[in-house]
């Protein structure tokens, strides 16, 4: 076997000597073979994905931003917050709060960005390169130790909670920018990305993205980006456009860090947040003066603007809608690169289901909370058993998801005579002497269910309710966001894609991951159905 793969790919035999070596070239070959399969599988957008804006004007601003401007190398990371906790997440502060206004903050001290002491131009860098010849490995290597170190030196600096923007005294540079992290799950930063991203559209600032931290990896890992490079030169794809010579500065006078959303708990009327981002215009809240504004935006804005006074026409003038303009944003940032098609290559007969718009998938997505998370993390990935309580849980969303498949069924699936009408109908026609033929039926409905859970004996409780109508990745993905691995991540984007693409959802209401997959898939007029589950 280890010879007909070696023969079949053009590696020499020599490289194969020893059982170790062969094995490890026929994994590797393997996945050879799942990428090669991944370029034949489609990946289709949504239909209904053609009422979408082209963002055609942003799209000049930001390719031309990062063709024209060199202002450094980009970091690979944004630095942490003080506190890496997820109070969002575990608490729900309450507020009284007598007036909408943007939060008190204290002043930020960094000191202005100095070339001649710039850590990035170290000689141990210029001299790692000499021994390149190949000016693009140069430019790869260079970039990546550039991010590292910088990153390093920002991890460094402390910063207050809350930052208040001193205007420079020299002219700003003419491109401001606006770049954004978010440390948590996919669902999270999926929302960060996208309420960024109207941001910087609407504020016409260029858009970065960046890993929060060296414990995630980008989201480069495992999206692409088809129409702007919004890692601004980092990322080894940027399918928007040419790659960045630089980016933004992440220190000095002109840069400010913000992050508005840290302490609200909701974006309702009765919070400031609220009245930052739909009461005001966007181009005067916060530290609007800055030429770089680091941002963590962890409230979804997509619907919410469309309340805003001041930026209603706008959005409504690029044809977007409340239940559109989340999807809209997602298609235009993110496509799924290489490396997360190669694992669609590895379960063909799954990934043709979920691409096939006559199968009616009921997609349902279950979160029973960190705590179950977590126990699998300990006990390394094994299946750890559901209470009683929780098992009740999980059966009220199949049971749901039971009663939702009868229902489609009923409104759409052929027509089904009464009884005895079928019969009453023969006899007339027997009678009046002239047969006619029967009307045509529909086709047969098919109906499956797609699941999306990180807990493991959900997946066994729907396998002995649904059977063979049950379709779910072979391989799950459990992981935490404080333990996101490239692989896991790659993994985890593939189950959304594939949510995504189902008619119907039944969801977790305080996890964002089923109601992010609802809103990308941009059905039109989609039935989305939330149940809660206690945290933990």
């Amino acid at each position: 076997m280890c010879t007909l793969l070696a023969t079949m790919h053009g590696i020499p035999l020599r490289r194969l000597a020893g059982a170790t070596t062969c094995l490890l070239a026929e994994i590797l070959l393997t996945y050879i073979f799942a990428a090669d399969a991944a370029k034949t599988l489609q990946f289709p957008r949504p239909l209904s994905a053609a009422v979408c804006p082209s963002f055609a004007r942003y799209t000049r601003l930001h390719r031309s931003a990062l063709n024209q401007h060199d202002h450094g190398r980009h970091p690979s990371t944004i630095p942490r917050r003080p506190d890496n906790s997820r109070s969002h997440h575990l608490r729900q502060r309450l507020h009284d709060y007598t007036g909408l206004g943007t939060p008190q903050s204290s002043a930020m001290d960094a000191p202005p960005r100095d070339s001649s002491s710039n850590p990035l131009a170290h000689s141990s860098t210029k001299s790692s390169l000499q021994s390149n010849n190949n000016n693009n490995d140069k430019e790869r290597i260079n970039t990546i130790t550039t991010s590292h170190r910088l990153s390093r030196s920002l991890s460094s600096i402390s910063r207050p909670r809350h930052v208040h923007f001193q205007p420079p005294t020299r002219p700003s540079n003419r491109t401001r920018w606006l770049v954004t992290a978010d440390p948590d799950g996919l669902a999270d930063r999926l929302v960060n990305a996208v309420s960024s991203f109207y941001f910087a559209l609407l504020t016409d600032r260029v858009l970065c993205i960046l890993p929060a931290d060296d414990s995630q990896p980008g989201l480069q890992a495992t999206f692409s980006a088809p129409n702007i490079d919004w890692t601004c030169g980092l990322g080894a794809a940027g399918g928007g456009g040419a790659a960045a010579a630089g980016g933004p500065s992440l220190s000095g006078p002109d840069t400010a860090f913000w992050d508005p959303t840290e302490d609200d708990a909701w974006l309702d009327p009765g919070f400031p947040v609220y009245g930052t981002f739909v009461r005001s215009h966007l181009g005067s809240v916060g530290p609007h003066a800055a030429s770089t504004l680091v941002l963590r935006m962890h409230r979804g804005l997509s619907v919410a603007l469309f309340n805003n006074p001041h930026h209603r026409q706008q959005l409504e003038s690029l044809g977007l809608r409340p239940d559109t303009a989340f999807g809209c944003a997602v298609h235009y940032l993110f496509g799924l690169n290489a490396a997360t098609r190669a694992l669609a290559a590895a379960e063909p007969e799954l990934h043709a289901m979920m691409v096939d718009e006559r199968v009616i998938k009921i997609g349902i997505q279950i979160r029973l909370g960190d705590e179950r998370i977590l126990q699998q993390i300990e006990k390394g990935g094994a299946e750890t058993p559901l209470p009683p309580a929780s098992r009740r849980v999980v059966e009220g969303y199949l049971a749901c998801a039971e009663r939702l498949a009868a229902s489609v069924q009923l409104l759409s699936g052929p027509q089904q005579p009464p009884p005895g009408e079928e019969k009453q109908q023969g006899e007339q026609l027997q009678q009046q002497g002239t047969p006619a033929p029967p009307p045509p039926a529909a086709p047969p409905l098919r109906i499956y269910f797609y699941l999306m859970t990180d807990t493991l004996a959900v997946r066994q409780l729907a396998r002995e309710r649904f059977g063979p109508r049950l379709l779910l990745l072979r391989t799950p993905s459990v992981q935490f966001y404080r333990n996101v691995t490239p692989a896991g991540l790659r993994a985890t984007a593939l189950e959304h894609w594939y949510l995504s693409r189902c008619h119907h959802h039944i969801i977790t209401a305080h996890s964002g991951i089923g109601r992010t997959a609802a809103f990308a898939g941009l059905r039109p007029g989609p039935s989305v159905f939330s149940m809660e589950v206690a945290e933990g």
